[in-house]
Parts: structure tokens; sequence; C-alpha cells
């Protein structure tokens, strides 16, 4: 007669499973996240029911681009340094807001956690809620003091944005994935059918221009967005201004430098969400801009994407995106960016 298993075996077994598993992505962006995409996906891949739960800040807004991933157990937002325009103090702010947080963490009962980081605290985060097996860049001794889980990276040095190359480094330290994986969002079809209806009635090809920025100086400026647009419209091309509420008088004022028997090529795109911004970038031919998030998402759709970037890292992560770099940005010329824009996007690409 074949014995039962016992509760205490059948929980030997899954514990012996894939471990149930977070991700912790320490950067605040919009592009910081998508940059993250294939390797939340190869991390939930080898744990628990081929799901992951990832910790990132609610500027991310991971919430609503990872709604659309099916290896996602749980998205929890660690509210711990809020972008300075924000104006507020985040609810996990210091130490006794860490331990907070370790204690929401702890409720999880997670049994590895990846920190792409190199912060010696979001260690220290780790060890407060109890999380047995911690994987992190540990990039200096401060954090490999709370980490327990080599091998460690070495921080990146090279040219590009370091976030994307350590994470990248990582994932091939631990054996999660062989190589470095070029982004992709998914972008869900009712999402998809919105950005199709958006630019119905653009001309064609339709360039999306990212006008959205966390900081002052690293926007392009409307008059040069403006010149921009009109040069384009000129030649046949459509405009979607994309931006959020902040933006509306921007998007004003970069519609008001086309001549106004041409605006109604120029449409703004300033109170929808998130990812009916990825099915307009989706549906429409390329992107042109400054706001890195926005670029990142358009070439992360597979559209060209072409960032206003000045004297910044440079985004080598994806050939789908080309930077205009090497000058500030307030001396980047317009003509070199419709010059970017003319010979790299063009319909159905």
């Amino acid at each position: 007669m074949q014995q039962q298993e016992s509760p205490r075996d059948m929980e030997s077994q899954v514990r012996g499973a894939d471990p149930k598993t977070a991700v912790l992505i320490r950067h605040v962006g919009i592009g910081d996240l998508v940059w993250h995409l294939p390797y939340i996906r190869a991390v939930a891949a080898a744990s628990r029911n081929g799901k992951v739960s990832v910790i990132a800040a609610p500027s991310t807004r991971a919430k609503d681009i990872l709604a659309a991933e099916d290896c996602i157990d749980d998205v929890i937002l660690y509210d711990r340094n809020p972008r300075r325009h924000e104006g507020r103090k985040g609810h996990h702010r210091g130490f006794a807001g860490l331990r907070r947080f370790a204690r929401e963490l702890e409720r999880y009962q997670f049994e590895r956690i990846f920190l792409f980081s190199r912060r010696y605290h979001h260690g220290i985060l780790a060890w407060l809620a109890k999380i047995p097996t911690r994987i992190g860049f540990g990039t200096n001794l401060r954090q490999r003091v709370f980490l327990n889980q080599p091998p460690f990276i070495s921080k990146y040095e090279g040219a590009g944005v370091g976030i994307y190359e350590e994470a990248t480094a990582l994932m091939i330290a631990h054996g999660i994935v062989p190589a470095a994986i070029v982004p992709r969002m998914k972008v869900p079809a009712a999402e998809l059918a919105f950005g199709q209806d958006f630019i119905a009635k653009l001309p064609r090809p339709t360039v999306c221009f990212a006008i959205g920025t966390s900081e002052k100086h690293k926007h392009w400026g409307d008059e040069r967005y403006g010149a921009l647009a009109a040069e384009l419209v000129a030649r046949g091309y459509g405009v979607v201004l994309l931006g959020g509420p902040g933006e509306e008088d921007s998007a004003r004022r970069i519609v008001a430098g086309v001549p106004e028997a041409q605006r109604a090529a120029v449409q703004p795109f300033t109170r929808g969400t998130i990812m009916q911004t990825a099915g307009i970038l989706l549906a429409a031919d390329g992107c042109v801009g400054n706001d890195t998030g926005v670029i990142n998402m358009a070439a992360a759709t597979g559209k060209p994407a072409i960032c206003l970037l000045g004297k910044r890292p440079l985004l080598l992560h994806d050939p789908a995106i080309h930077c205009l770099d090497g000058v500030a940005l307030n001396q980047l010329a317009v003509k070199d960016a419709l010059a970017a824009v003319t010979s790299g996007i063009s319909p159905g690409r």
C-alpha cells in the first residue's frame, strides 16, 4: 500500500522548489523599470510558479506597466525618495520608514530577493525583512555585509547608462540569462487600439514628441520643439505631443510654434494613462524627445527613438535608440533633430 505524504513532507517539497522571489529596483524613473523588464521575466521564470514580486518606487508606474505581464505576483511600492518636483516626503523615508517597510515585506515570506542596487541600505532592508537569500550588486563592502549569495559584480565605468549594464551583469553572473537582452514591453490590445484611434486622422509618418521631464535643465525647450514640429508638418508628418498634466502649457506653446493652417497635424496628449501613451507609441512610427522614460518606452515597443540627450550618459542598450549628444542640450540645433527624424523615422517602421 502506497504511503501518503504528510503535510510536513509536502511543505518540504514546496520549499525545495523554485523560491518565492522578490525583485527590488532602486531607480525611480519609468525608463529604469523598462530597462529591467527582460530581467524581471527571467528571474520570474526561475521562481515559484513562474512569478515574481516587484518592489519599486511609485514614480516608475510599475503597477500600470507590469499589469500587462503574466509573471507578476505583486507590485509593492517602496515610497522612500519621491522626485523633487513632487514636493512631498516619502512614506518610507529614513531609517524608521525602512524598518516599517521591512515589516511589510516580512509578511510576504519571500525566500529570495534580487536587489538591482548598489545601495547598502537595500541590503539592510532585505536582512530586516528576514529574506534568507539576498542577492545584489555588491559593488561596495558595506552592501556585501548584508548580502549572502555571491558572485558580486563590479561597478560599470563605461560611456552608457550604468543601470542597465549593471543589471545585465548581475543576471549573467548568477546564470539567470546568458547575455544581455534588449528590453521589450507588452502593450495590451485595448491600448494599441486606443493609440491607433488617436492618431487615425494624423498624417503619416506620425512622430511622437517626448516633451516631459522631471528637471527643467533636461528639457530641450518649447520654442525648439515648436520649430521642429513646424518643419516636420511642412514635410507631411503628423506629430503627437506626449507628456503629463504638467506639460499642458508646454504643449500649447509648442502647438503655437506651428503655422495656424497646419496645426491640425499636431495633437497633444497630456491627460491619459501611461499605457495609453504606450499604445500611441506602438501605433505611431517613431519618437523624438528629451524624456528618456518615454524614449525607452518607444524603443521597447520596437519603434525608432531619437533621444535629445545633451551631455549625459548614452543609451546604448537598444539599437532602436539614436542619441543626439556631444553638446549641451540648449545648444542642440533644430536642424540636427530634423535630420535625425527624417532619416530615421518613416511609415511602418
